[in-house]
């Protein structure tokens, strides 16, 4: 090889060090996440950005080829140490999307950083696999620094400094190339924020509330409009009539894994005795509207579907401050630092106590909540609503000794959705998503635990006998149905069908019968159940009204957006994939002639011509829900 070909092969050597790992993780992250791809070319421009503010302190001498061995080292350390930071930034967000299906952030990081060994056994990772970890870093940033200060001495020195011999000019015009590759980035970064949110490093600042999590798309004025008014002019009724509100959601929590459910496993002692002596009523069919906990938790306060939510959404807290109610939330988990969560439950909220809140503690431990319970009470001078929030059943939360009843020789493998093909899988993998299922279910018989000490706490308030109690979840769980684990993704039954649960010593009757329920009924339920009428923007309906039933229901995820919906007495599933616009179109329910024919999510029914009128009739139905356009999208073949 020539002694001019040398240093044009090293640079190219360096510009791939750089770029591809970058590139190759987020494209596994973005296919992971489901988001498209075009986020790749988006970082590829801010790892560009990145490349060009470390060089450009040191950029005269580089023209020169004259800079000194000190600054060839102090550059060589910011690429290695730059890059270790990105690398840690892309596994941070694969654990994320495999435990929580959402990427990593900031505030994330510090707030678990603190509580490192509680989440490593929450994880079941051994303390012991944390040296080799940073040994690994510490090598990995080792080899980094040797080989950039090897292609600066080699390869990009020398190539600078002969360009700018070529030309006298070169060198001013590299240097204002870079300010404006660099302004302009800065400029498109902060003054289009759609165009970047597809970008993984954007996902990172992500604390912001709605604006910052994937939610700006959802700041129409129009809602905001709607909001305004009805809130403007809602008033509560004119007979309430006062009784204590409990709302439990758990997290992560899907029904036909629950025994209480008619799941084979027996993990809800509590639950499945109260619903055999009648105290307990089981809502079926309940659907979250989305699946992660953001939009899940907010459209169950709101009644709001996911592309109505607003920032900082008037909820259920808001409207029983108007009759006269103190509103509490104790909640397990960090909602403080998930994506700004906590600023967004309101202004109405008297007492709020999260996981941020006992920094010596866990956040995802339950117990804290229970602790917590006993320490401030039920609200004394007031009517009381009280939100709960459980961890147990998230992959994050603590589950205790007594309460690890199943391991990976006995784990449940078994989805009431699609089959879990274990037999698929090789060894390894059978034996991880064997422990993961074992913990799932683990924690839905914790969870059920802290069920029954919650219920003894209100008994002892002696506000149980006249409370309603609402049991739900935010959202629900992958357990290996369609190669998919933890949440978030695409609104199939496993990550959206959640447990509704109705406690109400005071009812002379069970809630009617309802085919299609939602998340956005549990707030105007509850508020009928105090007399109250609910705000004319909400989405729901309340549980106690036998006229009035959903026929159709809004599921939506950061990729698609879609409904089930009753077609002639059968549930069908409609998709629309929001980066490709492609369909999928699912029967849930089989017929009585053929239960099982293109039955189930495995099955996409909207490539085929028999089908086109339903399809377009649930296409149809999705536009006037949603507001979005009713030309056909490509066909998902």
């Amino acid at each position: 090889m020539s002694t001019s070909a040398r240093p044009r092969l090293g640079l190219a050597v360096f510009v791939a060090l750089w770029f591809l790992p970058g590139l190759a993780a987020s494209a596994w992250l973005l296919d992971a996440f489901r988001m498209p791809w075009t986020g790749v070319l988006l970082h590829a421009a801010l790892l560009l950005a990145l490349l060009l503010s470390l060089l450009l302190p040191f950029m005269p001498e580089l023209l020169r080829n004259s800079i000194s061995r000190f600054a060839r080292g102090l550059l060589a350390v910011a690429l290695s140490s730059t890059q270790v930071l990105l690398l840690l930034f892309y596994g941070l967000s694969a654990l994320g999307q495999r435990n929580w299906g959402n990427w990593m952030n900031w505030e994330l990081l510090l707030a678990y950083g603190r509580q490192l060994p509680d989440l490593m056994a929450a994880l079941d990772v051994p303390m012991a696999w944390l040296l080799p970890l940073l040994l690994g870093l510490a090598l990995l940033w080792v080899l980094l620094f040797l080989a950039y200060r090897r292609l600066l001495d080699r390869a990009l020195c020398p190539c600078l400094g002969r360009a700018r011999d070529q030309s006298p000019r070169l060198g001013l015009g590299v240097l204002l190339l870079q300010l404006l590759l660099i302004a302009a980035c800065q400029q498109s970064y902060s003054l289009q924020p759609q165009l970047w949110w597809r970008e993984p490093i954007r996902q990172a600042r992500m604390n912001d509330g709605f604006g910052e999590a994937g939610m700006g798309q959802m700041l129409d004025p129009a809602q905001l409009q709607l909001e305004r008014e009805a809130v403007r002019d809602y008033r509560p009724g004119p007979a309430p009539q006062p009784r204590p509100l409990v709302l439990i959601l758990v997290d992560a929590l899907r029904s036909d894994q629950m025994q209480v459910y008619g799941g084979p496993t027996p993990n809800t002692p509590f639950l499945s005795r109260l619903h055999s002596e009648g105290r307990l009523q089981r809502i079926d069919h309940a659907y979250s509207v989305c699946t992660v906990s953001y939009c899940g938790i907010l459209g169950t306060l709101s009644s709001r579907y996911w592309h109505q939510i607003t920032p900082q959404p008037w909820n259920l807290a808001d409207a029983l401050q108007r009759a006269g109610y103190e509103s509490r939330f104790l909640l397990s988990g960090d909602h403080t630092s998930y994506y700004g969560m906590r600023k967004m439950y309101g202004p109405a909220v008297a007492l709020m106590r999260d996981g941020s809140d006992t920094p010596d503690q866990y956040s995802n431990d339950d117990q804290v909540l229970l602790n917590t319970l006993d320490q401030t009470g039920w609200p004394s001078d007031k009517p009381g609503f009280m939100y709960l929030h459980l961890m147990s059943a998230h992959r994050l939360g603590r589950v205790a000794p007594e309460h690890k009843l199943w391991q990976a020789s006995n784990a449940p493998a078994w989805s009431a959705f699609e089959p879990i093909r274990v037999v698929e899988e090789s060894p390894r993998e059978q034996e991880a998503n064997a422990r993961a299922r074992a913990r799932y279910h683990n924690g839905i018989r914790q969870a059920d635990a802290m069920i029954e000490q919650i219920f003894a706490r209100l008994e002892r308030f002696k506000v149980l006998e006249k409370a309603l109690v609402i049991i739900s979840s935010d959202h629900g769980e992958y357990l290996g149905e369609h190669g998919h684990w933890s949440h978030g993704g695409l609104p199939l039954e496993p990550a959206v069908r959640i447990p509704l649960l109705v406690y109400d010593r005071q009812a002379r009757q069970p809630l009617p019968e309802h085919e299609l329920v939602s998340q956005v009924d549990i707030a105007p339920t509850l508020l009928r159940a105090a007399g109250l009428a609910a705000p004319r923007h909400w989405a729901g309906l309340p549980l106690q009204d036998a006229g009035s039933s959903h026929q159709a229901l809004v599921l939506e995820s950061a990729e698609s957006s879609g409904l089930v919906a009753l077609v002639d007495g059968r549930r069908y599933k409609y998709l629309r994939l929001l980066g490709s616009g492609k369909e999928r179109l699912h029967a849930l329910d089989g017929s009585a002639r053929n239960p099982r024919q293109g039955m189930g999510e495995a099955h996409n029914l909207a490539a085929e011509p028999a089908n086109a009128a339903l399809l377009l009739q649930l296409r149809q139905i999705h536009q006037r829900m949603t507001g979005t356009s009713t030309q056909a999208p490509t066909l998902n073949p």
